[in-house]
């Protein structure tokens, strides 16, 4: 089976790990009745690029209470009286290239706004996969994604997290999040080889239980940057020198964008 570096071809390969299809949202190709019934059973959906980047042209559906329906787009706001004339506000963007349809993950709050962690894995000098950072990204006040890209704040996984845990659980906590963000890296490795670093998106939500949104295997190394302790941006460029350099390495190179199982 192929698996392509999209989006839903990542969420496809990551969905046959058994240790990993529990951490994974529902997601799948985006059409009028997929997004109707994914409304249906999760109330609240993200639709999504397959090939965006940077968190441009995301946009969240809410089906109300009273039966209408909520989209968000940017910092806009619109109200719908029917799925059909929803759609049908979507359906330019839709037709335009391919997208997908996420369940919403309820995503913990640091002073009102809702905030994910981006964790860099990547080989080290023994060729192992290693955790090299954890960030996290503050949404901007009003917008549905948290892209640094697009107007995300920087700050670091204990800044965000330590208002839910003592110091210990703390520690517990982030060492679980390295603990996925490896397991991520290792099997999806297996689909995509030539990738010798991976940034995961991980969400906590409001049980905090830990969920994967995405895989990038281009991540954003500046991000790091953006914090005062630039100890981890240092050492993740210091593995991006040696990552490039083993990438131009003959042997070492694996043309293929897609793999056949």
């Amino acid at each position: 089976m192929r698996y392509y570096n999209t989006k839903l071809g990542k969420h496809s390969f990551l969905k046959t790990s058994t240790a990993l299809r529990g951490h994974i949202p529902h997601a799948q190709l985006a059409t009028y009745g997929s997004i109707k019934h994914m409304l249906d059973k999760y109330r609240s959906v993200y639709i999504k690029p397959n090939n965006g980047t940077g968190g441009y042209g995301i946009m969240k559906a809410v089906k109300l209470s009273n039966g209408a329906y909520q989209l968000k787009r940017g910092m806009g706001t619109s109200l719908y009286a029917s799925y059909s004339s929803l759609y049908a506000s979507m359906s330019n963007s839709l037709s335009r290239r391919m997208h997908l349809v996420q369940q919403t993950v309820h995503l913990q709050h640091y002073r009102s706004r809702p905030f994910d962690l981006r964790v860099m894995v990547q080989r080290n000098q023994m060729n192992q996969w290693e955790v090299t950072g954890i960030i996290g990204r503050l949404a901007q006040a009003h917008k549905i994604v948290t892209n640094y890209h697009n107007g995300g704040t920087p700050l670091t996984a204990r800044q965000l997290l330590a208002p839910k845990f003592d110091q210990a659980g703390l520690t517990r906590f982030i060492k679980r999040i390295e603990k996925l963000g490896l397991e991520t890296s290792r099997y999806i490795s297996k689909a995509f080889p030539s990738y010798r670093s991976f940034g995961i998106d991980i969400a906590v939500d409001h049980q905090m239980r830990l969920w994967i949104l995405e895989v990038n295997t281009r991540p954003d190394k500046y991000i790091f940057r953006a914090i005062s302790n630039k100890s981890m941006f240092h050492k993740i460029m210091r593995y991006s020198k040696f990552t490039w350099r083993r990438d131009k390495l003959p042997a070492r190179i694996v043309r293929n964008r897609r793999v056949h199982r």
